[in-house]
């Protein structure tokens, strides 16, 4: 199992998808797991005192995400949209 997550503007497109999924089935792995970007972190870095460099970044659209899991099937046997 491979778990990628989806950061907009960082690897949000099918392309990237396609890319980590072909790379994971050329390693034998048939599962990947696509964990849609949150800010729940957020809490834990103000409670330590600590920045937050993506306070305001913006979570997938839910739509975009389906169509990354379907790009991912091309490659991969599984794959799985972690629900938050």
């Amino acid at each position: 199992i491979i778990r990628v997550p989806v950061i907009p503007g960082f690897n949000d497109t099918e392309q990237d998808i396609l890319d980590i999924a072909a790379h994971a089935a050329s390693l034998g792995l048939q599962q990947l797991d696509l964990l849609p970007f949150h800010a729940y972190a957020a809490g834990k870095y103000t409670a330590l005192g600590r920045s937050y460099r993506f306070r305001r970044q913006r979570e997938p659209d839910p739509a975009l995400i389906g169509q990354l899991a379907e790009a991912a099937r091309v490659h991969m046997a599984q794959v799985r949209i972690e629900q938050h």
